[in-house]
């Protein structure tokens, strides 16, 4: 063989492979900052109000009561551009096959696709341009 077979080979010649300990893909590591964290979504009941003796034995002022009250969403505090129908698939008007020459992007709303939209689709809506 020549030393341009060589170069080809395929093989695995060498020791260059990462070392499990210097990977971030477990939780090995001994820097605290290589770790990511994810805050709780709610506050921890170890840490609310009541759970000690004494705390259940005074109760909840009204303040605090009213403080861990979850407000009802209706439909007047409801996002008006989520009102607006969605759109289906998006289709160019000859169906994508050639390159665009115009400067303004046109597509027609040809229907769901029948199955769950994806992110793009889901972000469309149908809304009218005003006069």
């Amino acid at each position: 063989m020549s030393d341009s077979d060589d170069m080809y080979d395929g093989a695995f010649q060498g020791s260059d492979q990462v070392d499990p300990s210097e990977s971030l893909t477990g939780d090995n590591t001994d820097d605290p900052l290589d770790v990511g964290y994810s805050p709780p979504d709610r506050e921890p009941t170890a840490t609310r109000y009541g759970t000690t003796a004494d705390e259940q034995r005074a109760g909840d002022s009204l303040d605090q009561r009213l403080a861990q009250e979850v407000p009802e969403v209706s439909a007047d505090d409801a996002d008006p551009a989520a009102a607006d129908p969605r759109a289906g698939r998006l289709v160019a008007p000859d169906e994508g096959a050639h390159p665009a020459g115009e400067d303004e992007q046109t597509a027609t709303d040809v229907g769901r696709a029948g199955y769950a939209a994806s992110a793009e689709e889901a972000a469309m809506h149908i809304v009218d341009e005003p006069q």
